[in-house]
């Protein structure tokens, strides 16, 4: 299933199916990608024209209003009654009333004009006239608009463009200056000022364009805000500012381009008035924009991930149908090759196999042709060594996983082994089934503690990525093909002594071999005939202490020592545990041979060890029932024996100890225990309790009563029960009343 899985991950159909994929990937997304951004350009070409435009009007209002402006202040120059304001050296007063009137009667008939102003530099006088405040005269150094002649000097130049100003401080206007002739002498000329409303204006943007006003900007050549807005105060010098001081410096006439303003994305729009040298700004939120064409773009996406949808279980169908001829081929191609490599893995592993658990007789030369021809990497002519990998907890790992998993596992443990193992050397490993996976190692060093190192490194690889504990060994050197097999049994002993050392241990066969050399192990009868005795004797717990005390002696030996006195113990144990049967009447679940099979399943001492105690406690348990339950047959004998023969005055310990064949020491421990009062207190309560029922329910003496309850002395008789009762029978008796017999 899985080299399936790993074929069909590297077949053509994957790359073919890839490449559908990519292309038709490639294609949508080059199809709808410039399409979704190109939106986002249209519409920014599609506003900035539209507020070009408008701005266009605008501009085209402000020239009207400049042409417009001219054409008064003309006018009023060339007419004979209002240039008397001009050029009179004196005024007369009905030809002055005349010319205001005049005046005033040219404000009237134009819309747009706010005021006219008409100065004479002859005799510093000012003829005006207002809509908001009618005409007048008056001089200059008296007249109500200050700013009046700065803004005469402002138009240095003599030129009819509109100058912005605040009527003293207050009315934003536009003042248009007229100057007939430049001053010889005189510090300000002759002059007809036409003033328009800056309200005027504002009434344009409104009739001209949809646009907020607030958003629209007017700046001058200096760089100065002409207009009511709330980017910055009327009159203010913008020269500094980022996207003013960008639109002054630019050549063109038009255009536009986007800038952040108040935190806030914007298309900022401007086009000129070339005579004037104003610039007319409009700033549009990008959000507006895209806004207002957000369906357009959802709708591309949606576009998009439809094609996407459609397009993948098309590309799939295409696949598999163009695949199909090929496809059939290669998988019949690709299962020869499988078979092929599996065959071959399996000769190498027979001819391992061989090597280790059926060795020949052959010469060495012709058993290395074998293994040179099996393509064996492994080099017998070498120094090499044998590792025994036994997998810890066995059975659990049967109940775990099924035979095709056990057999994948111990193939992933045969690979991480010759990878870590393997580098720098040549391996090769083998599945001798069941617990144990064997590898064969060319030996580069004599470092065995980078050996440990690195074994200890494999184990815990394998804990970690396959939740397993493993116990390695590590053989001998071999130096021939012959060895291979004194090499594995060797390792196959010393991996028994895990038993001792536990889960998870590295051990090295030289090391176990040079050990137990020098050893002689007396066989321990007299500890085994201790813990036969105690466990005879019912002393359990002295029994435990003395088992556990002969398997630490037993640590030191080896595994086949300790085998053959855990045999041999069981089997005496076998014997007591029968003879405990006899003796008790009970029967202790111990079955011989299905305990030899389970401690000889166990892997660990302690595992064993728990296997004996468990024994141990159920024999123990056992016992101290089988004493429980005598225990609670001779108290109920005795009490039988009082309740029976309480009358009798010679009723006591003692006889009853003759009546049961028991000591009367042993009586009273017993009773005591169970009961938690005397022998001899339980007599006296039972006459006593008889002798109360008899006062009740009879018309007897006290003497008669004391008689028939074992009193042998009425006075001894009268005295107890008052001591029992706190009161005399007589009283307990008139307490009562008496039931007649």
């Amino acid at each position: 299933m899985i080299n399936r899985w790993k074929n069909l991950k590297n077949s053509y159909y994957k790359l073919l199916l890839i490449s559908l994929l990519v292309f038709f990937l490639l294609s949508l997304t080059l199809l709808f990608v410039p399409l979704y951004f190109s939106i986002s350009n249209t519409l920014m070409k599609t506003v900035s024209s539209h507020s070009i435009k408008s701005l266009s009007q605008t501009s085209y209002s402000v020239e009207f209003m400049r042409e417009s402006a001219n054409t008064v202040a003309n006018q009023t120059f060339f007419n004979s009654t209002i240039n008397q304001l001009l050029y009179a050296p004196s005024y007369n007063d009905i030809e002055t009333i005349i010319s205001l009137e005049t005046l005033y009667g040219y404000l009237k008939s134009s819309l747009f004009i706010d005021s006219i102003y008409i100065y004479s530099s002859a005799t510093g006088n000012v003829g005006f006239a207002g809509k908001s405040y009618g005409s007048g005269f008056e001089p200059i150094d008296r007249f109500f608009d200050s700013g009046y002649l700065d803004a005469i000097r402002r138009n240095s130049g003599y030129s009819f463009t509109p100058v912005p100003r605040k009527i003293n401080g207050g009315e934003l206007v536009y003042s248009y200056i007229l100057a007939p002739s430049k001053p010889a002498d005189r510090s300000y000329p002759d002059s007809i000022v036409i003033n328009i409303s800056a309200k005027w204006l504002e009434h344009t943007f409104k009739s001209l364009s949809n646009e907020d006003n607030d958003n629209i900007l007017i700046v001058d050549a200096q760089g100065r805000i002409v207009n009511e807005t709330s980017y910055a105060p009327v009159l203010s010098d913008l020269r500094d500012d980022p996207m003013i001081r960008d639109i002054l410096e630019r050549k063109e006439a038009s255009g536009y381009f986007t800038k952040t303003v108040n935190g806030q994305k914007h298309l900022a729009t401007y086009t000129s008035s070339p005579d004037i040298g104003w610039k007319f700004i409009l700033l549009t939120p990008y959000s507006d924009i895209e806004g207002s064409y957000a369906h357009v773009k959802t709708l591309i996406v949606v576009i998009y991930a439809l094609t996407l949808i459609c397009g993948v279980p098309l590309c799939l169908f295409i696949s598999k149908k163009l695949y199909k001829p090929y496809g059939s081929i290669k998988d019949k191609l690709i299962d020869l090759e499988i078979k092929n490599r599996e065959n071959h893995a399996s000769a190498k592993q027979n001819v391992l196999r061989t090597l280790l658990l059926n060795p020949s007789h052959q010469r060495n030369e012709a058993i290395e042709e074998i293994a040179s021809a099996a393509e064996l990497q492994i080099r017998f002519d070498r120094p090499y060594f044998l590792l025994l990998i036994q997998i810890d907890r066995y059975q659990d790992f049967i109940d775990l996983y099924n035979l095709n998993d056990r057999a994948l596992i111990k193939y992933c443990i045969q690979n991480i082994a010759e990878e870590m193992i393997g580098t720098g050397t040549t391996v090769g490993s083998i599945d001798l089934g069941d617990d144990c996976v064997v590898v064969l190692a060319n030996r580069n060093s004599d470092d065995s503690l980078g050996l440990d190192r690195l074994l200890e490194d494999l184990r815990k690889y394998i804990r970690q990525e396959l939740k397993l504990s493993i116990s390695v060994c590590v053989s001998p050197e071999g130096h021939s093909v012959a060895d291979a097999q004194m090499l594995y049994k060797q390792a196959k002993d010393c991996i028994l002594n895990k038993f001792f050392s536990g889960y998870g241990s590295i051990l090295h066969a030289g090391r176990t071999l040079s050990e137990a050399a020098g050893e002689s192990p007396e066989y321990p009868f007299v500890q085994q005939k201790q813990i036969i005795d105690q466990i005879m004797l019912g002393k359990i717990e002295t029994a435990k202490q003395l088992f556990a005390e002969l398997l630490d002696d037993l640590k030191n030996y080896t595994y086949g020592f300790f085998t053959q006195v855990i045999l041999t113990f069981s089997i005496e144990l076998n014997a007591a545990v029968r003879k405990l049967e006899r003796n008790n009447g009970f029967e202790i679940p111990f079955q011989f041979n299905a305990f030899v099979a389970e401690i000889n399943r166990r892997e660990t001492i302690e595992e064993a060890t728990s296997l004996f105690n468990e024994l141990f406690g159920e024999i123990h348990n056992l016992i101290e029932l089988k004493k429980n339950a005598k225990s609670d047959r001779l108290i109920q004998d005795i009490v039988d024996i009082v309740h029976r023969d309480y009358r009798d005055a010679n009723l006591s310990l003692e006889t009853i100890a003759d009546r049961v064949n028991l000591s009367s020491s042993h009586i009273r421990r017993v009773f005591k225990k169970a009961m938690n009062q005397s022998v001899a207190d339980y007599i006296h309560k039972t006459r006593m309790e008889h002798a109360k029922e008899l006062l009740l329910s009879t018309k007897l003496s006290v003497a008669d009563i004391s008689d028939r309850v074992g009193f042998l002395n009425n006075t001894y008789f009268f005295t107890a029960f008052k001591k029992t009762n706190g009161i005399t029978p007589a009283e307990f008796r008139n307490k009562r009343e008496p039931i007649e017999s």
